[in-house]
């Protein structure tokens, strides 16, 4: 079925979570199941291990369905990909005026299944994701800095959906200086910085800045950023505290124009920051280079769409706060 012929919304049992299957055929056309999943099959499907991980998942699903299931997915040929989200409404389409898809469950009520009727939706995509009304963590004294790639393959729409996805970061963080701050830097052929640490020291002037970033297309120096980021970003004049941990948030849809100087400055970057964390989206990541940029493989993440990168906010939150 497509997204837009849902007409109902589930309430996951306990230790379940929001799950969204894509199945593309060879001919082009794909189908969606929108549902609810145990939360140990979700972990690990795009959290830290890439696409091998998501494979292994897959089959792991097939192996649960009936043969007459599989034999009828061996003749169409379809490929699937799996995308689960954590939080309430998660997977629903931001365009819709009341329920979609799946709900988590109420962590103080017992779970009972429900089932209402909504409108049909307007459109599937989401540029924004689920948006945090209220930050996730109490405690989380980090600074945060985002680099955002804006190369010309971002293409701006795209680029409006990674901002529309750290703009859901940062509602499900403490901001504040006794809590998180954050900086932006965009980058492309050069690196150009948007924010500092010591410039925006509230949630609504952080959400109102990313408002006003302007992308910038061009090449792929993600050397730059990185350079820019610790010899620039993390320093005491422009906010970097002491007391602070320091997280960086490489947000980049391909490789790098300059691979091996972009090994060099993601370790001298592992100097200043021991949370370094790598999203790539699309198809045919370099695992090599994003784990090289990366703290280590579990601060690496895969989605093939932007519109899916709100599937990933409990985790980076958890990555951000809980290390």
């Amino acid at each position: 079925m497509s997204p837009d012929d849902c007409n109902t919304t589930l309430t996951c049992a306990l230790g379940e979570v929001c799950m969204t299957k894509q199945l593309k055929a060879s001919d082009g056309h794909s189908e969606y199941i929108m549902t609810c999943e145990h939360r140990s099959i979700c972990d690990g499907s795009n959290f830290g291990f890439g696409p091998q991980a998501l494979l292994g998942k897959r089959q792991a699903m097939f192996d649960e369905e009936t043969e007459n299931g599989l034999e009828i997915h061996a003749r169409q040929d379809r490929s699937v990909s799996i995308d689960c989200c954590y939080t309430d409404l998660c997977n629903m389409p931001i365009s819709m005026t009341t329920t979609t898809t799946t709900t988590t469950e109420n962590p103080t009520l017992a779970p009972t299944p429900r089932t209402t009727k909504r409108p049909a939706p307007i459109s599937i995509h989401s540029t924004m994701g689920h948006i945090p009304t209220t930050s996730i963590y109490s405690n989380c004294n980090r600074d945060v800095a985002f680099l955002v790639d804006s190369s010309g393959s971002v293409g701006s729409a795209n680029f409006n959906t990674a901002l529309g996805f750290i703009k859901g970061v940062v509602a499900g963080l403490p901001i504040g200086p006794m809590g998180t701050l954050t900086s932006l830097m965009t980058f492309s052929t050069t690196p150009n910085i948007n924010w500092y640490f010591n410039q925006l020291t509230s949630k609504q002037e952080t959400t109102n800045a990313l408002a006003s970033v302007s992308y910038h297309s061009g090449g792929t120096r993600t050397d730059l950023a990185l350079h820019s980021a610790s010899t620039q970003l993390f320093t005491p004049e422009h906010g970097d505290r002491t007391h602070a941990n320091n997280v960086v948030i490489v947000l980049t849809d391909g490789k790098s124009n300059m691979p091996s100087e972009t090994v060099k400055q993601a370790n001298a970057l592992h100097i200043i920051s021991h949370d370094v964390i790598t999203v790539f989206v699309g198809t045919g990541p370099d695992m090599h280079e994003l784990q090289t940029i990366a703290t280590d493989q579990h601060h690496v993440f895969t989605v093939h769409d932007f519109h899916l990168l709100s599937s990933l906010q409990y985790q980076i939150h958890q990555l951000i706060c809980s290390g």
